[in-house]
């Protein structure tokens, strides 16, 4: 029996700001009323896209060392056409990606910490993984029935696309300066 399937390939995103290929350093606003603006042109056969801010640092513990991150992740964005060249952005701000390290590491007295990177992590996905990805939520109405999808020619399945693209850069010294110095981030123990 011969199942088929076919599925376009995609590419790296064209980002129009903030200017990755000219900076070191990812730079966050600290301004709540004037976030930093990441924005990027829709590609081709591309259907859905999620952005992760990565956080990479290094625990240090009895002369041990352990690297680390964690992981800020947005909600998905959904462009209206595969055929590209749609604008789309996300807001972000230094305090939000603050706030996501304070609630995810745990304190403890006895590690102290260094900042290594931030990696700014796109997934993008074709037309059929964000079908697949809709049809895949949980019911939320009195009818239970989660409706079947596939894509293939005589067989039952998936078979799609998905880009990673990241881009690595080096830790905001604000960013710093806010885990280090603010009394709320202190007892994470971050140095420079």
């Amino acid at each position: 029996k011969k199942i088929r399937g076919a599925t376009g390939l995609l590419s790296d995103i064209p980002f129009l700001s903030p200017n990755f290929a000219g900076t070191r350093t990812f730079l966050f606003s600290f301004t709540p009323d004037s976030p930093t603006e990441l924005e990027w042109t829709t590609t081709p056969n591309a259907r859905i896209y999620q952005m992760d801010i990565r956080f990479y640092y290094t625990e240090y513990l009895n002369g041990d060392t352990a690297a680390k991150s964690v992981d800020w992740i947005f909600a998905p964005e959904i462009s209206p056409t595969i055929a590209g060249g749609i604008t789309l952005l996300y807001d972000l701000t230094g305090q939000g990606l603050c706030n996501t390290i304070l609630n995810t590491i745990p304190i403890n007295t006895f590690v102290t910490r260094k900042a290594d990177s931030i990696g700014v992590i796109f997934t993008t996905g074709s037309d059929d993984l964000n079908t697949y990805v809709q049809l895949s939520q949980p019911p939320t109405g009195i009818n239970q029935d989660v409706p079947s999808f596939s894509d293939l020619e005589n067989g039952i399945g998936l078979f799609t696309s998905r880009h990673v693209q990241a881009i690595y850069k080096n830790v905001d010294p604000a960013l710093l300066d806010t885990l280090i110095i603010e009394p709320k981030f202190q007892p994470l123990n971050f140095q420079h």
